[in-house]
């Protein structure tokens, strides 16, 4: 049974209670996280003295990891340690709510930061400088023609909603002032695939163009340009295992006979890529 510990944040949000401190109202319970995910956290822990009582045939772990909101390092973290401080088990519950569906699929996600560095001019003597503002332009014309391509090839499960993977450019800062060739912008984007979308090497082929042809034109009048690249999160996509023990599970336990799919992402691809029978609910 398996959960992050970690929340988003609370900054800019109107709460009419701390939101760190449980309350309850109305017979429902509010706070940071209630559900995603202290709510599952909160249930493994209380039945503990169950588990403990029971004739298992097998060790029932429990396994809380951090930074799944951010980085997914602690799922990283959590299977790197697996075999030494806790044992593979033969089927992975992994919380998040789900409404009490079992879900076997969900999608990928990536995330990635492109820095262009160029070289300040004035704007009446531009081929003095190299324009960081114009490389992430033309970065974003291949952005758009990689949301083109992930269109055109849809989903092959026909199970999510929109029908293929998607790409969104969610930020960019640069520049100083409108006659100032940019010495600096920043592009942030993040990706969510499909089961049988790498996403990981959309992600290079995003960074081999950055460092290619962008970052080849800048230097033709700025040989000192450079592009900082950073990764600042990746988790695989959930794929359907029908029969699996975590469906069969699962399935049994929540009383269905049926399985979803989600377009968030979770750490239940991450299981799974380790080799785990895994399903969210």
């Amino acid at each position: 049974l398996s959960a992050h510990t970690d929340v988003v944040p609370v900054n800019g949000q109107t709460w009419t209670s701390d939101p760190f401190t449980l309350t309850e109202r109305d017979g429902r319970l509010y706070g940071r996280g209630t559900c995603d995910m202290k709510g599952f956290i909160a249930l493994m822990l209380g039945m503990v003295p169950e588990f403990l009582e029971k004739p298992l045939q097998r060790p029932l772990e429990i396994v809380l990891t951090y930074d799944e909101e951010t980085t997914m390092e602690g799922v990283a973290h959590a299977l790197h340690e697996m075999g030494r401080a806790w044992q593979k088990p033969a089927a992975v519950i992994v919380g998040e709510p789900t409404m009490m569906e079992v879900v076997d699929a969900h999608l990928s996600i990536a995330g990635l930061r492109l820095t262009f560095n160029g070289r300040a001019a004035h704007s009446s003597l531009p081929q003095l400088g190299a324009n960081a503002i114009l490389a992430a332009q033309e970065l974003m014309g291949e952005l758009v023609r990689i949301q083109q391509r992930f269109e055109d090839t849809g989903d092959p499960t026909g199970r999510f909603t929109p029908p293929y993977s998607t790409l969104n450019i969610g930020r960019i800062e640069g520049g100083t002032a409108h006659n100032i060739v940019a010495e600096k912008c920043m592009v942030e984007l993040s990706l969510r695939g499909v089961p049988g979308c790498d996403i990981e090497q959309v992600v290079d082929r995003i960074i081999q163009y950055a460092e290619g042809p962008v970052l080849a034109k800048m230097r033709e009048t700025a040989p000192e340009s450079a592009v900082e690249v950073r990764r600042w999160l990746a988790a695989p996509a959930l794929a359907p295992q029908p029969g699996s023990e975590a469906e069969k599970l699962a399935m049994r336990l929540a009383g269905t006979n049926r399985t979803t799919t989600v377009s968030y992402a979770t750490e239940a691809g991450s299981f799974q890529r380790a080799g785990l029978p895994t399903v969210v609910c």
